[in-house]
């Protein structure tokens, strides 16, 4: 009897396994982000100079030269991209994944061009970029190159201004391959910055000037650079004012 017992017990035992449910839990997965590296340096540009003319490059037709755009290598970086924009029309010509620290590009002849080259890795996410050079393809039998446009410092387009007492500065800077001597004419209007420029605002020698602005207002404006030959014009940029 007491046999028969047991085996009706186990028979229980191995029936009641046999009918639950067993959940196997997974181990919740593990991700590894990866360790972010350092940043990197910006580089040093070297060539074209800044603010010169350039005489350097491969003419390659009669209104293009091949100019070499050369700058120091930076620490943590893996490539570098490279900006060129004419200065007249802001036109923007790149290259990107740059492993060398030099790349050639053709530009048209006889324009003011800025420069500048930022750093990548492929380790950050991060980038560093350079400081921003000017310089001059020049055309052919030019002796006296017109100023470079001047480079907007303040506003700049698109910014949201809060006017002081009703005013605000405009502020730029000019420069020339020459070395001559600059005088500036602002062009500042609620139109189109095309319009007539005040009489106080024509020939001026210093690089900034405070206007009389109005609350929630769209303003235009551009600046003249002349050395006593040629001139240049910055694009018209536009700012707005608040209340």
């Amino acid at each position: 009897m007491k046999l028969v017992r047991q085996t009706l017990l186990c028979t229980a035992l191995i029936f009641s396994s046999c009918n639950e449910e067993w959940v196997l839990e997974e181990e919740p997965e593990v991700v590894v982000t990866p360790e972010e590296g350092p940043a990197p340096d910006a580089p040093e540009l070297l060539a074209p100079e800044d603010q010169k003319t350039c005489e350097e490059g491969i003419e390659v037709s009669t209104t293009h030269r091949s100019i070499t755009f050369s700058w120091s290598p930076s620490e943590n970086t893996s490539s570098y991209d490279l900006k060129v924009t004419n200065l007249e029309n802001e036109n923007e010509q790149y290259k990107s994944n740059i492993t060398s620290t030099s790349e050639t590009m053709v530009l048209q002849k006889n324009y003011p061009y800025s420069w500048q080259v930022t750093s990548r890795s492929v380790s950050s996410s991060q980038s560093s970029g350079s400081s921003i050079w000017q310089f001059y393809v020049p055309g052919d039998g030019l002796i006296n190159y017109a100023p470079f446009p001047a480079v907007v410092i303040k506003p700049t387009s698109g910014s949201l201004v809060i006017p002081n007492q009703g005013k605000t500065t405009l502020q730029w800077q000019g420069a020339d391959p020459d070395n001559d001597a600059l005088t500036y004419t602002l062009y500042f209007d609620t139109v189109d910055g095309f319009q007539s420029p005040q009489p106080e605002h024509i020939s001026i020698e210093e690089s900034s000037v405070e206007v009389s602005v109005q609350p929630e207002t769209i303003y235009y404006w551009r600046v003249k650079t002349s050395d006593g030959n040629n001139s240049s014009y910055t694009v018209v940029k536009v700012f707005q004012t608040t209340s």
